[in-house]
C-alpha cells in the first residue's frame, strides 16, 4: 500500500494543475493564515509546487511542465472524482474524541483520505477492495464466539435513551426501556451488557451516486469489546414504524462483519 502525507500547499499545487476547483475535507482558507489575496494564494500554490520537487514527488519534464509523482496524482484523483465513498467514524473504547476518515472508491482505485492536521492530508492507496475490508474489520476487537442472542428492533429515540441510561451506570433503567420496547430478555441483556464495559464504536455511512441526480446512503454502526460484536443498521420505513427511525441489533460473526462491510454499496 503507497502511503502519501503532503501539505496544503503541495495539495493545492496538485489540483491546480489537474484544474480541480473542490476537494474533500479542503477548507476554502486556510486555518492558520485565513483569507489570502489572488498574489498571496498563487505563491502558496509555487510553495507547493517547489516542496513536491524538493521531496521527489514531481519534476520538470524537458518542455518545462510540472510532472506529479503518479501514484499521488492518482490518489488525488481518486479521491477528488470517486463517485463511491466510505465514510468511518472511529469511537476507541472509553473516548468522546472520533477518528474519521474516507474511502473513496473509481474504477478499481481504493484510497484512503485521513486528516492528521487541518494543513496535512494524507492518501493510502490500497491494492484492493479485500485489503480495505481487512484493515476496517482490524479497527474493532475480533472476538472467537460473540454472544448468539435473536435480533431484535428498537425505534431511534429509545436506543438513544437506553445509550444515556448505560453511559450513567444504570443498567436496570436501560435493561427497563428494552423491556417495554417488546425487546426479549435474553437479547436485552446481552446487549445492554456490551454498552456498560468499555467498547469499540465503529459507523459506517457508504455512499453512492451512480448519477449526478442519485445518491444512496447505507449506514450501520458496530459495537465491539473482547468478547462480543454488533452491528446496528436503521430500517427503511414500513407500516410497523411509519416516520419513526428504527433499528435492528444483533450479535455478528467476525466473517459475517466483513462480508456486510464489503456488500455495503461504496
Amino acid at each position: 500500500m503507497n502511503d502519501f502525507l503532503i501539505s496544503r500547499a503541495e495539495l493545492q499545487a496538485i489540483l491546480s494543475l489537474a484544474q480541480v476547483s473542490h476537494f474533500p475535507g479542503l477548507q476554502p482558507q486556510d486555518p492558520a493564515l485565513g483569507e489570502l489575496s489572488p498574489e498571496q494564494e498563487a505563491y502558496g500554490i509555487l510553495c507547493g509546487e517547489r516542496a513536491l520537487r524538493a521531496r521527489g514527488l514531481a519534476f520538470i519534464d524537458p518542455e518545462g511542465t510540472l510532472r506529479i509523482h503518479n501514484d499521488l496524482l492518482r490518489a488525488v484523483g481518486v479521491c477528488a472524482w470517486a463517485p463511491n465513498m466510505l465514510t468511518v467514524t472511529h469511537f476507541p473504547p472509553q473516548s468522546d474524541q472520533a477518528a474519521q476518515f474516507s474511502i473513496f472508491h473509481l474504477d478499481d482505485d481504493y484510497v484512503a483520505h485521513l486528516l492528521p492536521d487541518p494543513a496535512l492530508f494524507q492518501f493510502n492507496i490500497y491494492p484492493h477492495r479485500q485489503a480495505v475490508v481487512e484493515d476496517l474489520c482490524r479497527l474493532c476487537p475480533q472476538p472467537q464466539a460473540p454472544t448468539s442472542v435473536p435480533a431484535f428492533q428498537v425505534p431511534a429515540d429509545v436506543l438513544q435513551r437506553v445509550q444515556q441510561a448505560a453511559d450513567a451506570s444504570q443498567p436496570d433503567q436501560a435493561l427497563a426501556l428494552l423491556g417495554e420496547a417488546g425487546v426479549a430478555p435474553e437479547s436485552a441483556t446481552a446487549f445492554i451488557e456490551v454498552l456498560s464495559k468499555p467498547h469499540t464504536t465503529l459507523i459506517f455511512q457508504a455512499l453512492q451516486r451512480p448519477d449526478p441526480d442519485t445518491l444512496t446512503i447505507q449506514s450501520a454502526t458496530i459495537l465491539s469489546t473482547d468478547h462480543d460484536l454488533w452491528v446496528a443498521v436503521p430500517l427503511p420505513p414500513s407500516s410497523d414504524h411509519p416516520g419513526n427511525d428504527t433499528y435492528q441489533l444483533q450479535p455478528i460473526q467476525p466473517d459475517a462483519l466483513a462480508a456486510m462491510i464489503d456488500r455495503m454499496a461504496w
